[in-house]
Order: structure tokens, then C-alpha cells, then sequence
């Protein structure tokens, strides 16, 4: 568990690896020594991805989204997590999860829940 002291977890722009920013004021990177530019937008957590997590992004395309239920393959895995599968709106997910899944699916449907 970070310590309060350490600040925020930041991400060095050029090298792409991850430093905490021990509350200093301007960010610099330890890796180049730069100082780093924040982002002070209105989200109120932020952990930028990897470089190569980023590089992957752009590269996805229209035939990597799930466009109709043909599309699912619950036998793709030998041992499969789901048995079956139906869309529901996003803000019922965390009543119909195992329970020791729910507190983790309302965290994801309270940060993404202006995206979907």
C-alpha cells in the first residue's frame, strides 16, 4: 500500500515506466530528469497506461468490438468463467456477480459509468 508521503503515482512520459511524484511541485521524472506535465482534468483518477498498452489501443479496430451475440464463444476456454451470457444495462452488473466479485464490478460501473 502507497504511503501518503510517496504522492501520486505518475507515469515518466518518455520512458514510460511508473515513479510516485512524493508531493513535489513541478513533477519531475527520476528517470530523465524532466519535469513532467500533469494533467488536470476533471477526472479525478487517472493511471495513464503503459506505452505499449497505449501503441495497442490505436491499432484496435472495428473487428475487435463484440457487434452481435454470433460473436460470443462461451466454449472458447476449457474451463470457461461464464455459463452464459445476456446484456443487461451496466448499473444491474454488480446485483447478478458472484458476491465476492460485486464490490469490484461497482467500482468499475461508478468510474465508467459516464462512458456508458
Amino acid at each position: 500500500m502507497p504511503k501518503e508521503e510517496w504522492g501520486v503515482k505518475r507515469v515518466c512520459p518518455t520512458t514510460g515506466k511508473r515513479f510516485y511524484d512524493m508531493n513535489r511541485s513541478p513533477v519531475v521524472s527520476p528517470y530523465t530528469g524532466e519535469a513532467v506535465n500533469v494533467d488536470t482534468g476533471t477526472k479525478t483518477r487517472i493511471l495513464a497506461a503503459d506505452k505499449d498498452d497505449v501503441d495497442a489501443k490505436k491499432k484496435a479496430t472495428e473487428d475487435d468490438l463484440l457487434l452481435d451475440d454470433d460473436d460470443v464463444d462461451l466454449e472458447a476456454h476449457e474451463t470457461p468463467e461464464f455459463c452464459e451470457f445476456r446484456w443487461v444495462p451496466a448499473s444491474t452488473l454488480p446485483d447478478l456477480i458472484v458476491p465476492f466479485k460485486k464490490r469490484v464490478y461497482r467500482a468499475i460501473v461508478t468510474e465508467f459509468a459516464d462512458l456508458i
